[in-house]
């Protein structure tokens, strides 16, 4: 009985890649991506309280443009 043996290497594998890498900065990628969907939400949420609102919950005036800033960038 004979055993076949892969001859070639993996893609990216004389980078040290593997398919590891590739899987690393596609996950990573997604996160990122996740993460700004986020920040935009947070960012629509507060731009659409009213000032006793945010008062209330005890935000800061600095912070909240900083939002509403970063929220009419992205738009």
């Amino acid at each position: 009985m004979t055993t076949a043996t892969m001859t070639r290497p993996l893609p990216g594998a004389n980078r040290g890649e593997g398919l590891g890498g590739w899987f690393r900065r596609a996950f990573r990628r997604m996160i990122e991506a996740r993460e700004r969907e986020a920040r935009q939400r947070v960012a629509v949420y507060i731009r659409d309280l009213d000032d006793t609102t945010i008062d209330a919950l005890g935000l800061d005036r600095d912070v909240v443009s900083a939002l509403r800033r970063e929220h009419a960038n992205v738009l």
